[in-house]
């Protein structure tokens, strides 16, 4: 319906107006894909086939929806494997709720302001026309793109602003919104797995579970968020360190060998180990305290 009204929707331009109803085969093809998460869409948005407060409306509630469907599924098949004394798997609509609340959305308000802080387009003007140098006229397809492609990428929805998508400079301006942009289709699928397999493992195998805590963390908890601590802190630092380009140097290959397996075979073994010990240490005092 909201796709098939949009020259009557509030808050609407002349352009918007104009549009009138989109086709209702498309319409409906367009609502049941963003509903199921397949997010498959027939417009571009520089071609203004959708109005902006329709392009707001659909693309703006149902990526949150979808993705918190999503992991709150999810999380009724965990206490599936989990729970041993009772038959019920919680209340659908408030883990829905939480999810949506507590993690969706401030975590997409975080990557929607540090876009926005790097140049994406936030608006709710949907296109600016101006003079080129030529002497012609040029038009430029604007609107909410910072908010709406966080949902995006945090959720890991298809349908983008631009027809083009990260290829977009208004939509991608820089190093770091691309990868931002990156790490944001990845957050949710790996805290998922922090999450789920210790819970799914603890209440499988028990106390079988301490002859593997060779570094001897804390509690399950505080191993849990001093993994996630030294990733959130690692990766960012590795970031300078992958941009820049190498130096070259004439070495042969057994020293080249040799040097890489030492720096990076070592340290990477070592380095994980003693960070999270060391955050563990700190956090499993702060939680006994």
């Amino acid at each position: 319906m909201i796709l098939r009204t949009q020259s009557i929707h509030p808050l609407n331009d002349a352009g918007g107006q104009a549009l009138g109803s989109g086709p209702w085969d498309l319409s409906f093809n367009t609502a049941a894909s963003f509903v199921t998460n397949t997010n498959w869409q027939f417009y571009g948005g520089e071609t203004a086939d959708v109005s902006l407060p329709g392009c707001r409306a659909h693309r703006a509630e149902l990526p949150l929806r979808d993705a918190g469907v999503g992991i709150a599924v999810l999380t009724a098949v965990v206490r599936g494997f989990v729970r041993r004394d009772t038959d019920r798997l919680g209340n659908f609509w408030v883990d829905l709720t939480r999810v949506v609340l507590y993690v969706l959305v401030p975590v997409s308000l975080i990557v929607a302001l540090f876009l926005v802080s790097q140049g994406v387009v936030q608006t709710v003007t949907d296109s600016v026309t101006y003079a080129t140098i030529g002497g012609g006229e040029q038009t430029l397809a604007l609107g909410p793109v910072a908010s709406q492609e966080a949902l995006k990428h945090i959720g890991t929805n298809g349908g983008g602003f631009f027809n083009v998508n990260s290829a977009m400079p208004f939509e991608n301006p820089t190093t770091l919104t691309n990868f931002v942009l990156m790490l944001s289709m990845l957050i949710i699928p790996a805290a998922k797995y922090f999450a789920i397999l210790p819970a799914i493992f603890a209440a499988t195998y028990g106390g079988a579970l301490d002859g593997l805590n060779v570094m001897r963390l804390g509690t399950p908890e505080s191993a849990i968020i001093s993994a996630i601590v030294f990733n959130a802190l690692i990766i960012p630092a590795l970031v300078p360190l992958a941009l820049r380009g190498v130096r070259y140097r004439p070495l042969g290959a057994t020293p080249l060998l040799r040097r890489n397996l030492l720096v990076y075979g070592l340290g990477g073994l070592v380095v994980p180990f003693v960070g999270i010990k060391l955050i563990d240490l700190v956090v499993h005092g702060v939680l006994g305290a």
